[in-house]
């Protein structure tokens, strides 16, 4: 009898988490449309070319302290130099390290919707392992009253 609820529950759960993970995956076009249009006239162009030889010109250790500092102080040419990049290979900055990077922008571009989505992920694992708890019981339950029944 409950079993069935248990299942319905756990298929809202996984839509709810592909939601979240779309949510996440979106994240990189919402920074971009937030930095505003990719620049065109030359002059744009050139600077952010500038700043990326001059982020790859660093050994790879103050690269990285530039870049991250960059990020957290919201240093804007830098930080469309970096996510304007076609390739984190331009740049040389380790992938791990630009998807950092990414995310430290967004948090602070957008710091209202990172704190809900991970305020909807923390809900959503604490439903999902109650869940699991529920689960466990019913199946306890179930089969105790098996368990009694094969006695009687």
């Amino acid at each position: 009898m409950g079993k069935p609820k248990v299942d319905q529950l756990r298929e809202c759960l996984a839509d709810i988490e592909e939601r979240s993970e779309t949510f996440e995956a979106s994240r990189s076009r919402t920074l971009l449309s937030a930095l505003g249009p990719a620049p065109r006239n030359p002059e744009e162009i050139a600077n952010l070319q500038e700043i990326r030889a001059w982020i790859r010109q660093m050994p790879p250790a103050e690269r990285a302290r530039k870049v991250v500092s960059a990020v957290e102080k919201g240093d804007m040419a830098i930080i469309q130099a970096l996510l304007r990049a076609p390739t984190a290979a331009l740049i040389d900055i380790d992938p791990k390290l630009l998807e950092h990077i990414n995310e430290a922008a967004y948090a602070k571009m957008a710091p209202e919707k990172v704190a809900r989505n991970a305020a909807a992920r923390k809900a959503l694992d604490a439903t999902a392992s109650a869940l699991d708890g529920v689960a466990r019981l019913l199946e306890m339950h179930s089969s105790s009253a098996a368990d009694t029944k094969k006695v009687a």
